[in-house]
């Protein structure tokens, strides 16, 4: 997964920016720590585990020893500004 690069679009589905993912690291959902929540944008470790607990409840896959997976990434190049 490391070097493998991907298009991001938006809500209305254009192509914005290349991304190419630098870094992935698989866990268990009971192993996130408060660093990796936070990196990932949330406020708190209580927030990203309850949040994402929801989420995947409502999937119908979660459990607390299920894999999870964060990737680190870099822009490679945008694709549109407007």
């Amino acid at each position: 997964m490391v070097g493998e690069q991907s298009i991001i679009k938006d809500s209305g589905n254009r192509e914005r920016v290349i991304i190419e993912i630098t870094e992935s690291t698989n866990l268990k959902f009971d192993e996130v720590d408060e660093a990796l929540a936070k990196d990932e944008g949330d406020l708190s470790l209580e927030y990203w585990r309850n949040e994402h607990e929801k989420f995947f409840t409502q999937e119908g896959v979660f459990s607390n020893d299920m894999s999870v997976c964060f990737n680190r990434f870099k822009v490679i190049e945008v694709l549109l500004l407007k």
